[in-house]
């Protein structure tokens, strides 16, 4: 796991103390932080609510939503495991209830929050997993008596970040256009590989 920020780990420190942050304050405000990562097309706003008026100050649970928020978005990113997690929850300070429940949520929303930080990365586009083709020779058909030619039917598998499941892409081609296609994507890859030993 990447090293926090030192403003992070302030931020991590003052939310693991009891004093500043109490406990039920704590597990919302962890629990909206985790909702808030995993579904980032739901604004929420943490601080309007009753649980957090008149407990704790506004200004220390932003800067404790800033430190989760980092910890959780950096522990993603690098699919970091519970053990060094709570490594550096011990090191801020954190009770052994409050380190469980934030690694009990990562487990629960970890996977939604890679696939998130993916769709960032400009890496959501769907991945070939798989080809199936068929030769279709047509001899007739309505309009013409004669017709004799070959058209391809091409079916791609993908799959996309974060969802389960296959999706297929399905297109019809003619010999040369399917020629031409593989043409460019040799070229693709060639270019891929070049630029792969620089």
């Amino acid at each position: 796991m990447a090293e926090l920020c030192a403003e992070a780990i302030e931020s991590l420190q003052l939310c693991g103390d009891s004093v500043h942050i109490a406990d039920p304050v704590y597990k919302y405000l962890v629990t909206k932080t985790f909702e808030e990562l995993s579904d980032v097309n739901s604004p929420q706003n943490i601080l309007d609510t009753d649980l957090v008026n008149g407990q704790v100050d506004k200004s220390a649970l932003k800067e404790a939503h800033f430190g989760l928020a980092l910890l959780i978005l950096e522990s993603c990113k690098h699919d970091s495991d519970q053990q060094s997690i709570s490594s550096i929850l011990e090191d801020c300070k954190f009770p052994v209830n409050r380190t469980n429940l934030f690694c009990k949520l990562f487990e629960k929303y970890k996977r939604k929050i890679r696939s998130s930080l993916s769709n960032v990365n400009g890496s959501s586009l769907p991945h070939v997993v798989d080809v199936d083709w068929r030769l279709d020779y047509y001899i007739k058909n309505n309009h013409a008596e004669k017709v004799n030619s070959l058209d391809y039917t091409v079916k791609l598998k993908t799959e996309s970040p974060g969802q389960d499941g296959l999706t297929d892409f399905q297109f019809s081609c003619s010999t040369e256009q399917l020629q031409d296609m593989v043409g460019k994507l040799r070229e693709a890859c060639k270019s891929v590989e070049k630029a792969g030993q620089s």
